[in-house]
């Protein structure tokens, strides 16, 4: 008899904690919201790897969401990154390149999920050579099977380097 009462317990306690996850989840969704907008607000306002860190984050976040919305993001951080980082290879703001690294990433990714695989490739090429420079493997393998994916479906890189002038 008491272990029945403890199962009953343990049920009913189960209940009330779904219950709640149920009530307060719409709450928490709209603060993530909340924070993604505001984040958007801020965007503009910083400068430096703290900017493309930001838009990294907008990007993660869209992405699943609308794939239009992380494009343009990422966009705007390769551009953000070629504009303050491209003559300073091997500067000190070493995080400021990891984070212009990827975005080249990023944005190759979806322009692969939207079937531009001329434009991936040249994004994923540049978060290749980036991650050469940065001395890093970050994204290694998920590179290489874009690549490999998009070479592919071009019979090797031979016709992409040429189409896309790399």
């Amino acid at each position: 008899m008491a272990q029945s009462n403890n199962t009953i317990l343990q049920q009913i306690s189960l209940g009330i904690l779904i219950l709640c996850c149920l009530i307060y989840s719409p709450s928490i969704l709209n603060a993530q919201d909340g924070d993604i907008e505001h984040l958007e607000d801020l965007v503009e306002d910083l400068e430096g790897h703290d900017k493309l860190e930001a838009y990294n984050e907008l990007v993660e976040y869209y992405e699943s969401r609308k794939a239009s919305k992380a494009q343009k993001y990422a966009r705007q951080a390769v551009r953000y990154g070629r504009q303050h980082y491209s003559q300073e290879v091997r500067s000190q703001d070493y995080d400021g390149q990891y984070q212009w690294f990827i975005s080249h990433f990023y944005l190759g990714k979806i322009y692969f999920q939207r079937d531009n695989l001329l434009e991936s490739y040249k994004s994923l090429k540049g978060a290749e050579k980036l991650a050469a420079v940065l001395d890093t493997d970050t994204y290694e393998d998920e590179i290489d099977d874009y690549l490999d994916d998009i070479e592919d479906d071009f019979d090797g890189g031979e016709d992409l380097a040429e189409l896309t002038n790399i």
